[in-house]
């Protein structure tokens, strides 16, 4: 049994150690496992790394092929640039070269140009030397008693004239032997003289065909013979006889020569063929031919006319036979152009000629001039006018017309610009400039700002400023010095109502509608009077709407209100318009009332419009029918209101009406202007 236990003893503590190794060996076995994922996961990510690394190989790869591509194309591009460069090179120097002859032969035709200008000079000295012998052989004694003879002589047959001449000649020569060898010299000098200046074929021609002996001239004076005229030998011996200087007919050779000349040359003389040429070298000369192969860059005179085209001055020319005019330079006299106080000037040029006992003139810039609108306002305003009316149409840079002027002339400009151009080529004393807005007011601080600055400044215009109001805020900024204003005139001819008392039914809503004119609020006054008819103040029902004025939409009012649209409507059916209106909103935001508020008030309607600063806050003291309001939304919605309150009380709206206190008719209205300049003259 001891044995037995003992066994059992050893064999526990075997089994004990074996369970221990057992243990140790799973616990390393384990840790293997564990190393072995770790060594998996290690060869994991470096498969993965590889993959990465091999990745990015080839991407570089790519990149390497890339650059070396846009390397390739780099040089290339540099290549060329290279040979762009020289091309270059090449072309500054051929253009240099190509300035430089253009230089020399503007140098040239500089020198020939002069020495063209002095020849023409004595051409036409020598033009007016025969001219003037010439008229004193017709006023002569002699030429007057040998009248009948010529007429005589006229109707023998050509040989027999013929003749006749050369037997005149014959025994002039006669008569004063001492003067042969000069006359030989003479004669031979005209052979071998050189031609003054080559002109073109057709001038060449008639140089070619100038006689220069008498034997050549007997089929010229053979034709001068048939239409009537003189004997051409009659006047030198006339003048001879009269004036006894045989020593004339050795200085302008013989008598049959004299006269091609003087009748060449009191016409259409040398001097005269010359002066197309002489036109066509001072503006397109062989050397301005040249300018476009230079290719330069613009000059800052070309910039400025590009800029500032309408700036360039006005093209006149000196033609002192004419008598005093006074000339109107405006843009247009179109019918969409008679809104801005166009019109105003139309009458204040016709008075003012009429007061002067001027002719009248107009000058357009920008469009050709309708001259049948002159008589449309002059009528329409009852201003009597019955004499001509000159039009010229003279843009700025070419085409048109150039305008002659004389000292005696008066230029009324009705803008600032217009009043530059004017400047530029008149006189300033000459210039009226009609004022009608603080025109300063149409562009941001810039260069247009500026210059219209000065040219609102200047001493020595005189500015005839329309309306107080206005005269009022330039004074207050300096404008406009040595002005005077006048109100503008609104004849009851013209302005009056043709609503009836009585009348019931629809009412008439104006709306000054000009969305291109900034000034005129356009957006705003739409706004206003579709907020109105949100609000009830303008019931569709009880209203029908027209919008006048100049390129105004089409739109739909709320409630479905199309007004009806009236661009650029000739003066009389813009009156006719207005004298039908029971309430108007004319906007101008501007010091300026504007024309279309007095022609709704004058003509019995009720006129809403806006304020602004201090010169425009109440203008009730023109008429109580105007209501000046501030051009808010809701002020514009207010003003709306009490004046449809007022429209439809007739005795109220009619009360109003006769308290209109403008000026009725023109020559009132403009006596100060006209009695200012009159007493200037």
């Amino acid at each position: 049994m001891a044995s037995a236990r003992e066994d059992v003893g050893e064999l526990r503590v075997a089994l004990t150690r074996a369970e221990a190794r057992l243990e140790v060996e799973t616990r390393t076995a384990s840790e293997r496992a564990q190393q072995l994922a770790e060594v998996e996961i290690r060869l994991a990510e470096e498969a993965r790394r590889r993959a990465e690394t091999e990745e990015r190989a080839w991407r570089a790869e790519r990149r390497l092929a890339e650059a070396a591509r846009r390397r390739a194309e780099t040089e290339q591009r540099a290549e060329q640039a290279e040979r762009r460069l020289a091309e270059a090179a090449r072309r500054r120097a051929e253009t240099a070269r190509r300035a430089e002859q253009a230089e020399r032969r503007l140098a040239e035709e500089v020198g020939q140009r002069v020495d063209t200008e002095r020849r023409a000079s004595q051409l036409e000295a020598e033009r007016d030397h025969f001219w003037r012998e010439y008229e004193s052989v017709l006023n002569s004694t002699f030429w007057r008693l040998t009248g009948p003879l010529r007429r005589v002589s006229s109707v023998l047959p050509p040989g027999l004239r013929q003749y006749g001449r050369r037997g005149a000649r014959l025994v002039y020569w006669l008569l004063t032997p001492h003067r042969t060898g000069e006359r030989i010299a003479y004669f031979r000098s005209q052979r071998t003289k050189p031609v003054v200046l080559p002109g073109p074929p057709a001038e060449r021609e008639k140089a070619a065909q100038m006689p220069a002996n008498a034997d050549q001239l007997e089929p010229q004076l053979e034709k001068l013979a048939t239409h009537d005229d003189a004997v051409q030998l009659e006047p030198q011996l006339e003048k001879l006889a009269t004036h006894g200087d045989a020593d004339q007919l050795a200085t302008h050779g013989d008598a049959d020569q004299l006269e091609p000349q003087l009748e060449k040359l009191a016409t259409h003389g040398d001097a005269d063929q010359l002066e197309p040429q002489l036109e066509k070298l001072a503006t397109h000369g062989d050397a301005d031919q040249l300018e476009p192969q230079l290719e330069k860059s613009a000059t800052h005179d070309e910039l400025f006319k590009k800029r500032f085209g309408a700036l360039e001055p006005l093209r006149t020319y000196e033609a002192p036979h004419h008598g005093p005019r006074v000339t109107i330079v405006t843009d247009s006299i179109s019918s969409a152009s008679l809104y801005d106080g166009i019109a105003t000037g139309i009458i204040l040029g016709a008075l003012l000629a009429r007061r002067l006992d001027a002719d009248l003139r107009f000058v357009t810039r920008t469009e050709p001039p309708v001259a049948e609108n002159i008589g449309i306002i002059l009528r329409t305003y009852g201003v009597p006018w019955t004499g001509n009316v000159d039009c010229l149409y003279s843009p700025p840079g070419s085409g048109g017309h150039d305008v002659p002027m004389s000292r005696q002339d008066l230029f009324l400009t009705t803008s600032w610009w217009t009043t530059y151009a004017a400047r530029m080529a008149v006189p300033p004393a000459r210039i009226v400039y009609m004022l009608g807005e603080d025109e300063r007011m149409f562009y941001p601080t810039g260069d247009e700002h500026l210059l219209c600055a000065e040219t609102l400044t200047d001493p020595e215009i005189f500015y005839a400023v329309n309306s107080e109001i206005l005269f009022s805020h330039l004074r207050s900024e300096g404008m406009a010095p040595g002005g005077v204003a006048f109100e503008p005139a609104f004849p009851s001819i013209a302005h009056y109502s043709e609503r009836q008392t009585a009348e019931r039914g629809r009412r008439r809503f104006f709306f000054y509608a000009r969305p291109n004119k900034l000034k005129n609020l356009y957006w705003r006054g739409v706004a206003a009077i579709a907020s109105a008819v949100e609000e009830g103040v303008l019931e569709p029902k009880n209203w029908d709407f027209y919008f006048v004025g100049e390129d105004a939409p089409e739109l739909v009012l709320p409630g479905g209100v199309r007004p009806r649209i009236m661009n650029d409507a000739p003066r009389d059916e813009y009156m006719k318009t207005v004298r039908r209106v029971d309430v108007g909103l004319s906007l101008i935001y501007t010091p300026h009332p504007g024309y279309p508020t007095f022609d709704l008030a004058a003509s019995g309607a009720v006129v809403v419009t806006n304020r602004f600063g201090a010169a425009k806050m109440d203008l009730s003291r023109y008429s109580p029918n105007i209501l000046c309001v501030e051009p808010s939304v809701s002020g514009l919605i207010a003003g709306l209101r009490q004046a449809v309150a007022i429209a439809e009380d007739q005795a109220t709206r009619a009360a109003n009406a006769e308290k209109f206190g403008m000026p009725r008719d023109w020559p009132t209205a403009l006596a100060p202007i006209l009695d200012h300049l009159a007493a200037r003259r």
